[in-house]
């Protein structure tokens, strides 16, 4: 595979933001970078909300309170693409005596996913009296927490360290946890100067100077971490190789198996969640003849609600997930819990790790960027082929991706025993 062979070291970005950046002293670019980091949530608290919060307002009181168990968790305050909900559904059908609420920062936007409860950025940031609610409810409520991406749980009570709210919450009994998503601890030097098609080594980017300021900062501290920490997708081991690995949750019941279409011209359609990341670009690129020539249909999905991409994902043929990032996430997840054949870069780094932990191919079709042309004409030009990677990727997503792997490690790193 071309993506083995490690490039050259990718230079550093010089343009925009970077070379302004480049010139300041390191101090004033961590505080730079960290600024950035909760912009949303400085903002809403300093301009969207000028005073402290009413806790009489009952729109700061809806949060729920977990089953009667003996062991009750919240995983927050990140909750991305759903999954905090869903691991807590997942812990919740593997036995009674485990409940679980997910909570959510709301930062606004097109997307909304499921959670237990959320509260708006302006309210999480820079009011006391309600950051001292909210950490004494968790304290009463639960015995367990599992803090997502590096974000803090109770803004700025302490500090925004997610490390000083661990020793405070096990200071109160519970047995607290790190979940790390990606940008917090995935670092785009060490992805850049291993493959030649990262997202990292594009100097136009000024987003890679935040996150690797962002990873400088937070990934030291959570390689000291001495709790359990879990990361969401299985290449985060490259960058946090104590961690284990907490495959994300799609719910089969809403991602039912949809028959594939027997049809003339094949539908290929492409969800740009994230287009740099997904390679939009090359994608575009690489189907442009194949949709002249009419040997497919192809749809391309920006900033839609879930609902519409379970719809388009529902009508597609072939689904292509990623080209960047060498892995697999949620969308790739929903594709083939929907039966469709999904084409995405993964490196056998990553397919090895699937291998090993689940026993379990994964039947993602390997395609780099420049490949993902062909790989689709070789797909199309062979309809029992594609009939039983369908098959195979509906099996691979309930066996690894249907919460009973993910709740026992939850329940692993919990202490809690997996029932048979």
């Amino acid at each position: 595979m071309s993506s083995a062979n490690a490039p050259e070291p990718v230079p550093q970005p010089v343009t925009g933001r970077a070379r302004i950046k480049s010139a300041l002293p390191s101090p004033l670019v961590r505080g730079a970078s960290t600024m950035l980091r909760f912009t949303p949530q400085w903002l809403g608290g300093r301009l969207g909300q000028p005073g402290p919060v009413d806790l009489q307002d009952p729109r700061w009181h809806n949060r729920p309170q977990p089953a009667a168990a003996p062991t009750r968790v919240i995983i927050g305050p990140a909750n991305f693409a759903g999954q905090g909900y869903a691991w807590c559904r997942a812990l919740e059908a593997s036995g009674s005596d485990v409940s679980g609420i997910s909570f959510q920062v709301e930062a606004g936007g097109p997307l909304v996913f499921p959670v237990d409860f959320k509260v708006p950025s302006k309210v999480h940031r820079r009011n006391t009296p309600w950051e001292t609610d909210h950490f004494e409810w968790v304290v009463d409520s639960f015995t367990h927490a599992f803090i997502e991406a590096g974000r803090p749980m109770f803004g700025d009570l302490l500090g925004l360290s997610v490390f000083k709210e661990h020793d405070a919450l096990t200071a109160r009994g519970l047995t607290v946890g790190m979940i790390s998503h990606g940008s917090d601890s995935r670092s785009p030097d060490r992805h850049a100067n291993q493959y030649s098609w990262s997202p990292y080594r594009d100097t136009d980017w000024e987003e890679t100077e935040v996150l690797r300021n962002k990873v400088r900062l937070f990934a030291p501290k959570l390689a000291g971490y001495a709790g359990n920490v879990l990361v969401s997708t299985p290449d985060l081991l490259d960058d946090v190789p104590s961690a284990t690995w907490l495959p994300v949750v799609v719910d089969e019941v809403e991602w039912p198996v949809q028959p594939l279409l027997d049809r003339t011209v094949p539908v290929v359609v492409h969800a740009a969640s994230h287009s740099r990341i997904k390679g939009t670009r090359d994608v575009k690129r690489q189907l442009a003849p194949l949709e002249k020539a009419r040997h497919v249909r192809f749809e391309l999905l920006e900033q839609v609600a879930p609902a519409t991409v379970r719809e388009s994902f529902g009508r597609a043929d072939i689904v292509l997930d990623q080209f960047r990032l060498g892995s697999y996430g949620v969308a790739a997840v929903e594709a083939m819990m929907s039966g469709r054949v999904v084409v995405g870069n993964v490196v056998e780094s990553v397919r090895e790790r699937v291998r090993s932990t689940t026993g379990e191919e994964l039947p993602i079709v390997q395609a780099d960027p420049d490949q993902i042309g062909a790989v689709v004409r070789d797909l199309i030009s062979d309809p029992d082929r594609v009939e039983s990677l369908g098959a195979s990727s509906a099996a691979f997503a309930r066996t690894v991706h249907g919460g009973a792997l993910s709740a026992a490690v939850l329940r692993d790193a919990m202490g809690v025993a997996t029932h048979d």
